[in-house]
């Protein structure tokens, strides 16, 4: 009885286990182990781990070398990963370099900037400073050309001249540095004097002109019309409807030169040595016309 009881044991685990060996998966397990021998005998029994163990190690070997092209292919994948990597890392320090660069220009640029907003309002500046201490070239060609007119333009020449001067001087006395001052004094000094000289030339030979063809001076052609006419006072209607077009015109351009005349004896009151001497001239030839004036009366 006890050698059958391990027997018996086996016989009631088998009882207890109808239901598992009659499922379908038991018997697909089994039909899967009938392919590992051809014979049911003790040997091949005994040899059935090892088969299985061996069929296992074939389908090992089988699936490593199914999946070997599967390597080669993530082994060159990781290569090439590897080197996007690098190439990545490479753009992302040659990035670094270039946003230091570019800081570095784009503070240079505002820089630049800044320098020539400074720069455009020295220029400015400068241009003030100039325009206050020099003639214009149209200025400078009405002083200088002895060709060009005595007018309006001339006088005011002239005044920009003292002006730009006066300024110099002005700088000379508030700034310690003189030498630009002293540079604009000097250039035109001549400048000056050849204009109150040209001037001076001019008012001889003007009134000269002037007192020769109207008589007695600034104001005698009024009273060379009215001598012109006996004397007789002609009311300023009658005057004009009697001259003609050219005698208004001429009459227009002697009062011009009339107030020509007189500006420049004004402007040559700078100059006491030219004003005495044209006021000396004037006289005389003032007096002179007086005396043909009389003599022609008396014949």
């Amino acid at each position: 009885a006890t050698a059958l009881n391990p027997l018996s044991r086996k016989i009631k685990k088998l009882a207890s286990m109808e239901d598992k060996i009659c499922s379908k998966e038991t018997g697909a397990a089994l039909e899967c182990l009938s392919g590992f021998f051809s014979e049911n005998t003790m040997q091949t029994r005994r040899n059935l781990r090892a088969e299985i163990d061996r069929q296992a190690l074939r389908l090992s070997e089988s699936f490593v070398e199914s999946f070997a092209p599967v390597e080669s292919l993530l082994s060159s994948l990781d290569v090439q990963m590897r080197e996007l990597e690098e190439t990545c890392q490479d753009a992302q320090e040659e990035l670094r370099r270039s946003r230091a660069s570019t800081a570095a220009v784009l503070e240079q640029a505002r820089g630049l900037r800044d320098q020539r907003t400074d720069l455009q309002g020295k220029q400015r500046l400068l241009n003030m400073f100039l325009e206050s201490l020099r003639l214009r070239e149209e200025e400078l060609e009405l002083i200088r050309d002895g060709e060009r007119p005595i007018d309006g333009p001339f006088f005011d020449a002239m005044t920009r001249l003292e002006t730009v001067r006066k300024n110099a001087r002005v700088l000379m006395a508030g700034s310690r540095e003189q030498t630009a001052a002293i540079d604009v004094l000097h250039e035109t000094s001549a400048l000056l004097e050849g204009a109150y000289e040209r001037l001076f030339m001019w008012v001889q030979r003007e009134s000269r002109v002037r007192f020769r063809q109207d008589g007695l001076g600034l104001e005698g052609s009024a009273r060379e019309r009215e001598r012109g006419r006996g004397g007789r006072s002609v009311p300023l209607g009658e005057e004009e409807g009697d001259r003609s077009a050219s005698a208004r015109r001429a009459d227009r351009e002697g009062k011009d030169r009339d107030a020509t005349l007189r500006r420049a004896l004004w402007q040559l009151r700078e100059r006491p040595l030219y004003f005495n001497h044209c006021v000396r001239d004037i006289a005389a030839v003032r007096k002179q016309v007086v005396v043909e004036r009389f003599f022609e009366a008396l014949s």
